[in-house]
């Protein structure tokens, strides 16, 4: 995948998203899942 300019402008509002719904989602697995997505962008545990 081409990582255009455009992709890069959103990215710091998707990671932004992901981890809002990782600290305030009431729902564990949820929770969970959000981490999993952060710790595989950025390669370690939040």
């Amino acid at each position: 995948m081409e990582i255009t300019p455009s992709a890069l402008a959103v990215l710091p509002f998707t990671v932004a998203l992901v981890l809002v719904v990782a600290v305030s989602h009431p729902d564990p697995a949820v929770r969970e899942r959000a981490l999993r997505v952060l710790e595989a962008l950025f390669g370690t545990k939040p």
